[in-house]
């Protein structure tokens, strides 16, 4: 009964409202990978100030922050050519910062829709 009621309000609304949200995701998603890792703490700040999730999104916000640091600083101390450990540690942050902070990003997003208070097709199952 649930789910056909809200399947019912979804059909009231236009389709631009109910794409919204998955065109925010799909947009936080994509930032840290087109900008290269240095926008990596931007999807899980927008998650913190906009969610009501609780103080685990801050800690996400600091730990791509921590991530965003560490490789800036690791770029301006290391040289031009790095082998072995330097290599896999400038490869770790590197991926921590684009692909890790992208997938975070796409699984941590809300499945709510926060302005029209009701789920999205994806959490209803259509």
């Amino acid at each position: 009964m649930r789910v056909v009621a809200g399947i019912a309000k979804i059909g009231r609304l236009s389709r631009v409202a109910v794409l919204r949200p998955y065109l925010v995701r799909a947009g936080l998603t994509a930032l840290p990978l087109l900008s290269l890792g240095l926008l990596c703490p931007v999807p899980s700040l927008v998650m913190a100030v906009r969610g009501r999730g609780g103080g685990g999104r801050w800690w996400a916000c600091a730990a791509f922050s921590a991530v965003l640091a560490a490789w800036l600083t690791e770029l301006a101390l290391t040289p031009e050519d790095t082998h072995g450990l330097l290599f896999a540690n400038d490869l770790l942050l590197i991926l921590l910062s684009t692909v890790g902070a992208s997938v975070h990003a796409w699984t941590a997003w809300p499945r709510r829709s926060v302005r029209y208070g009701e789920t999205t097709p994806a959490a209803i199952g259509g």
